[in-house]
């Protein structure tokens, strides 16, 4: 760039200096030239001002071009570095911004965690202060007692001692109506006659009374404690606080005596050859009427049963039991047998010594007493529903007697359903 201005420069003093001749004169010629002479220097000097004219384009164009070339080449050499270095500062400016944003992050959350571990231990610090507080309060106005003591232990085991007995009275209820149901693979899905031979041979096994029938019982081998427990609900339903289910024939005996209570009687199987007769759908409905009695009943004698069936183990209500003088306590109580625990420790007379230790203890043997109270009351109107449906059924029956005409049940052993007739030989079922 710099040599190309220097051409410029040069070439232009060279044509002022052609351009404007002095002409040089005598002092003794003419101040005027000839025309001839005029006209011949004008043409040499246009001449060589043309000339210098093109030597000048022809300079100023091969210098222009080789400097547009050289300048375009610089231009495009600075703007490509001038992008990768845009280019890099904008990768080196993310990498800083992301790690400027990790930190402010990690700040925010550090600062969050201070503030919370701050509240979390201020929270604390005041739950502390006012557990503390109560039990300040506690410790001042109530006392720890024997009686608390004891209310504490039974009541868990009290909880799930009431939850088995509602479940085996339900599972002892649908037991006997599956068998009334005659449900394939049951005693009863054979005939009322099979299930009495069945029932018969169970019992001359299990329950034998020699002394029966003036001697003559059917059976030879006397059954002792268990001698008629099948009927006597002295000796099976209500021979102990807690059944001794160790013995098979416990179990055996109270199902057996709830059956005769509740007047267990299957019906024999319709065939299916009468299945559509107007006699066997009427028998049938009648059928389902004595099963829900039969139900009914049967339901609120396994609730008594229930209430005596071993609940787990509970050692705690065994010891309390043989520190009042209770004759061989269960160790693994029925919900009946805690219950008596509760009423054995009113019988106690250092139940009653413990009232003049201070006014605070009285105030708790009130509330462990209602609280006991409540809990018999439940059981009772429970008890009562259960009252209340066997004499509903019982007032039905008599109605329906009444309206019928007839002094008593009528007898038979299939309720109006005769028994299914032997099929002749070579005729299917």
């Amino acid at each position: 760039m710099k040599k190309t201005g220097y051409h410029l420069v040069t070439l232009a003093l060279a044509g002022l200096i052609t351009l404007a001749p002095a002409l040089a004169r005598a002092q003794c010629e003419p101040t005027t030239a000839p025309a001839a002479a005029s006209t011949v220097v004008i043409s040499t000097q246009s001449a060589a001002v043309s000339a210098m004219t093109t030597a000048i384009q022809a300079t100023v164009e091969a210098t222009t071009s080789v400097a547009r070339a050289a300048i375009a080449a610089g231009l495009e050499v600075g703007w490509l570095a001038l992008r990768e270095r845009l280019n890099q500062y904008w990768a080196d400016q993310q990498e800083a911004m992301k790690g400027q944003g990790a930190q402010l992050t990690a700040a925010a959350l550090d600062q969050t965690r201070q503030l919370g571990s701050a509240a979390d231990a201020s929270v604390t610090a005041a739950a502390a202060r006012t557990i503390q507080q109560l039990e300040y309060e506690a410790r001042r106005t109530y006392v720890a007692t024997e009686e608390g003591c004891r209310f504490d232990t039974t009541g868990p085991y009290m909880g799930r001692a009431m939850s088995v007995t509602r479940g085996i009275a339900s599972a002892g209820a649908g037991e006997m109506s599956r068998d009334l149901d005659q449900q394939e693979g049951r005693p009863t899905a054979q005939g009322t006659a099979a299930d009495f031979a069945k029932r018969a041979q169970r019992n001359r096994e299990m329950f034998c009374n020699l002394e029966a029938n003036g001697g003559q019982p059917g059976c030879t081998e006397d059954a002792g404690e268990f001698a008629d427990a099948h009927v006597l609900p002295s000796r099976s339903l209500l021979g102990s606080d807690t059944y001794d289910l160790s013995d098979p024939r416990t179990l055996a005996a109270i199902n057996e005596l709830i059956r005769n209570l509740a007047g267990y009687t299957p019906a024999n199987p319709i065939s299916p050859r009468d299945m559509g007769t107007a006699e066997q759908k009427e028998a049938r409905m009648s059928d389902r009427e004595i099963r829900a009695q039969m139900d009914a009943n049967a339901g609120m004698l396994w609730g008594i049963a229930a209430e005596r069936m071993p609940a787990g183990a509970a050692p705690e209500i065994e010891e309390m039991r043989l520190r009042v003088g209770a004759a061989q306590p269960s160790s693994s109580p029925s919900e009946y047998e805690i219950g008596q625990q509760v009423v054995e420790r009113l019988w106690d007379p250092a139940y009653y010594a413990n009232l003049q230790d201070v006014p605070a203890m009285t105030a708790q043997k009130q509330i462990y007493l209602r609280a006991y109270a409540v809990m018999q009351l439940y059981k009772l109107i429970e008890k009562t529903e259960r009252l209340a449906t066997a004499y509903a059924v019982q007032t039905a029956n008599m109605v329906d007697r009444t309206a019928k005409g007839l002094d008593g049940i009528s007898g038979g052993t299939s309720r109006g359903r005769p028994a299914p007739a032997t099929p002749a030989a070579g005729e299917g079922e």
